[in-house]
């Protein structure tokens, strides 16, 4: 594979890709454009969402550049691989009557004003061909690609995430208490690690885990102990996190 060049490029000078894979093949960068503006059914591309992550963060995600080809057909200009939500978002952020006739809209206009100030005119973008392209953008959507591919955090990797930001799972907060106390939590992570929801919900049971189960869970993620019995609380939260973990679990079995 022949070496890639990277660049900051004005973003006028980007078009959206007519054979972007996240909408039909459409004739034009500007229909393709209206395909993510329009953004159905029901924010189907999170156009918005986008545009607003990028406002608050006054920048595009460092850690991914877009990946660019150079347009044949008008000399200087580029057309978009892979970020073609990026640059939409970005182009109606600019101008937000690119956006008019569809829901975001009126978002956009509200934005605009933020945007302008951070006078954010340039990506970076890597040039390639489609075919080089190609590796990397499967790597990255294709769900069949296996580890070779970006792989979503877990239930678990997403709930040691929010922890570091002071929102603790009650799941997570009761496994570090028993792994505190020296339990080995190894079989209850993996057994529970898919259906981490269910299990929240057991230990949140009639949202007063408190008078339920003897414990309440701190904002810092802490366990505090309801009864005098720390060594009975233990070997009761253990026996419910086994019994979560089993493969044959039921919420109904440990709700009731």
């Amino acid at each position: 594979m022949s070496e890639s060049t990277s660049k900051f490029i004005d973003i006028a000078l980007i078009s959206n890709n007519p054979q972007n894979y996240r909408h039909v093949k459409v004739g034009s960068s500007d229909e393709a454009l209206k395909q993510l503006l329009r953004d159905i059914p029901t924010g189907r591309h999170k156009i918005i969402e986008l545009a607003t992550d990028i406002v608050e963060q006054g920048m595009l995600d460092p850690s991914s550049k877009l990946i660019v080809m150079e347009d044949l057909d008008n000399l200087g200009h580029y057309i978009v691989l892979e970020g073609n939500r990026r640059i939409a978002a970005l182009k109606a952020l600019a101008n937000p009557e690119l956006a008019k006739g569809y829901k975001s809209h009126g978002s956009f206009k509200r934005l605009s004003g933020k945007f302008l100030a951070l006078n954010l005119t340039q990506v970076e973008c890597v040039i390639q061909t489609p075919k080089q392209a190609k590796t990397w953008i499967s790597r990255k959507h294709d769900t069949g690609m296996g580890g070779k591919g970006t792989e979503k955090w877990s239930a678990v990797g997403t709930a040691l995430s929010s922890a570091e930001d002071g929102q603790f799972a009650p799941w997570l907060a009761v496994c570090n208490f028993l792994t505190d106390n020296d339990v080995n939590i190894d079989y209850i992570m993996d057994g529970i690690e898919d259906k981490t929801t269910s299990v929240n919900r057991v230990l949140g049971i009639a949202k007063n885990t408190s008078d339920v189960l003897g414990f309440s869970i701190k904002k810092d993620g802490s366990i505090l102990p309801e009864i005098d019995d720390k060594e009975k609380l233990i070997s009761l939260l253990t026996e419910l996190m086994l019994k979560m973990a089993d493969p044959n679990f039921k919420e109904p079995d440990v709700s009731k």
